[in-house]
């Protein structure tokens, strides 16, 4: 973890340098199976304050999947209303969502009091998408 958590606390140090207003996220790997192999320590980089927010990548297609995988982020968190922002991988690779089932996981989102979701890519399809979860 050393190596990435320097990285943060310099990539935070350099954005408060310019513009101490800014908020710093970054996207990351919502089991800690996942982020210990990719030395992403994001709970504590949000505890230390390192990092505004979240933005796990949960990227599933299967609703009970992307209920668990969300569950273990808010309780990785202190706050999650603040600073958990879950990733819906609508476009991702492992996961192309319709609307029916990117509403689900909105829905689930929502249900947790998280700060917010993202999608995973701005593209055609999620514009073709966003009419229908937003009518």
């Amino acid at each position: 973890f050393g190596l990435m958590t320097g990285f943060v606390r310099e990539a935070r140090a350099a954005v408060r340098a310019v513009n101490p207003a800014v908020r710093l996220s970054a996207a990351v790997f919502p089991t800690p199976e996942g982020a210990l192999l990719r030395g992403q320590d994001w709970p504590e980089w949000v505890r230390e304050g390192l990092l505004d927010f979240v933005c796990p990548m949960i990227y599933s297609e299967d609703a009970t999947a992307f209920g668990a995988m969300l569950a273990t982020c808010v309780e990785a968190l202190p706050h999650p209303s603040a600073s958990l922002v879950p990733g819906i991988g609508t476009g991702a690779d492992e996961s192309q969502l319709d609307a029916a089932a990117a509403s689900l996981q909105i829905r689930a989102c929502r249900e947790r009091r998280v700060a917010g979701f993202a999608f995973f890519a701005v593209d055609d399809a999620l514009l073709t998408l966003l009419p229908q979860l937003f009518p």
